[in-house]
């Protein structure tokens, strides 16, 4: 079954981060991520706030 998306922009820093992290997953893998694969790499290793809910 499909799901949503979720349609994302960035602007300023968040975009600067954005590309910084591409840049580096560049580097380490040999080729340029595509959108989704960067969105991935930062999803697998957030550690944002919590919510105690």
């Amino acid at each position: 079954m499909a799901t949503k998306n979720e349609p994302l922009k960035l602007h300023g820093g968040q975009a600067r981060q954005f590309r910084k992290l591409r840049d580096a997953l560049e580097k380490e893998l040999g080729y340029r991520p595509r959108k989704t694969r960067v969105f991935d790499q930062l999803l697998e290793h957030y550690d944002g706030p919590h919510f105690d809910g």
